[in-house]
């Protein structure tokens, strides 16, 4: 079998390995270890491969998510993180990463609401601060109010 047809076996969810049940949370963690690594075509096809058998996997959708994102198919992004907070509402980072996809699609207002919610729901106990400084926007407003501020005291 060449790499080609793993892949589709993969996707299509057959176990070519064993007839062994698939454990949804370690597959997640490789899917969220290969986005860290950058290996976003892997993570497209483990992610997909557990929506198939656990399509109301949050962490799976906001991985999935993360990988449209990283690979600028922002709208593809949108949608899935939609269909994440649709399962829970309450999580910090999928109301994060949205918004960083309605900002990168240039539709602020939707992008600000999402940032004040993951900002009130404290992005899980993250650090706020170390999440917005990812931000290009966010960065880029601080330097001009620091440069506005530098003028004003000359």
């Amino acid at each position: 079998m060449n790499r080609k047809e793993r892949r589709a076996a993969v996707a299509n969810g057959k176990n070519t390995a064993s007839s062994a049940p698939i454990d949804i949370a370690a597959l997640v963690s490789e899917a969220t270890l290969a986005y860290q690594q950058g290996r976003f075509p892997e993570v497209e096809v483990i992610c997909k491969r557990v929506q198939a058998r656990a399509p109301a996997y949050t962490a799976n959708l906001n991985v999935l998510g993360l990988t449209y994102q990283a690979t600028r198919r922002h709208r593809l992004a949108v949608k899935t993180l939609t269909a994440a907070i649709a399962l829970d509402d309450l999580d910090a980072a999928c109301h994060y990463n949205i918004a960083c996809s309605y900002q990168a699609l240039e539709q602020r207002e939707a992008a600000a609401a999402h940032f004040k919610k993951a900002i009130a729901l404290g992005l899980s106990g993250r650090d706020v601060e170390q999440f917005l400084m990812k931000n290009a926007a966010v960065v880029e407003c601080i330097a001009r109010m620091t440069d506005n501020e530098r003028a004003r005291r000359i």
